[in-house]
């Protein structure tokens, strides 16, 4: 099963949330983000557990901007640097109640 994050972008038109997917083991390597008020999948690899790297493009209001994470799950939840086409921005995450799968603490 997949894990579910609540996210937020903290941007400098100010905070942003939205979904992250993070995929399963045996599942396509692509995680869903919901943010700016668009769907968009983007790359996920997993180089050890509770580690994913992200990347691709997200679509804006304004067009697509790249985007790229690195992200560490630690207690269910995540606070990292994501390089964009509009800068770097901090992007937070946590765990939602009604994903089943727990990320290693």
């Amino acid at each position: 099963m997949s894990l579910v994050y609540h996210i937020t972008l903290h941007s400098p038109m100010g905070p942003r949330s939205g979904l992250l997917k993070l995929p399963a083991a045996g599942e396509p390597p692509l995680a869903a983000i919901t943010l700016l008020r668009r769907q968009n999948q983007v790359a996920a690899q997993q180089p050890r557990p509770g580690e994913y790297h992200l990347s691709g493009q997200l679509d804006s209001a304004v067009g697509p901007f790249d985007f790229t994470a690195s992200l560490v799950i630690r207690n269910r939840q995540f606070d990292c640097v994501a390089h964009t086409g509009k800068g770097t921005m901090r992007l937070t995450g946590v765990q939602a109640e009604e994903s089943k799968e727990f990320a290693h603490e």
